[in-house]
């Protein structure tokens, strides 16, 4: 257990450090990839089966954050055109 805590921590503290140097939209689907990896551990391992409401709470989430970093990609060009077309 505390190596499993001490690898949770060096996790959080890298994630936390990435946030420095690139963009949100580039680092939130490693986020959303521990969703999938918690429910195939907690599978394999601890033979604990996901049930209908968590794959769907799952698809809601994973499907909601894919909005967002897609919303935010075409204001980032609309951003970039409205500059293009100020500029001289």
């Amino acid at each position: 257990m505390v190596c499993t805590g001490f690898a949770g921590r060096v996790g959080q503290l890298l994630l936390t450090s990435f946030y420095r140097y690139a963009d949100m939209s580039m680092i939130a689907p490693f986020e959303y990839v521990s969703l999938i990896l918690t429910i195939i551990i907690g599978l394999l391992i601890f033979a604990d089966a996901p049930t209908p409401t968590m794959i769907v709470g799952v698809l809601i989430i994973v499907a909601s954050a894919i909005a967002v970093i897609l919303r935010e990609h075409y204001l980032g060009l609309d951003q970039i055109k409205a500059r293009q077309a100020a500029t001289p």
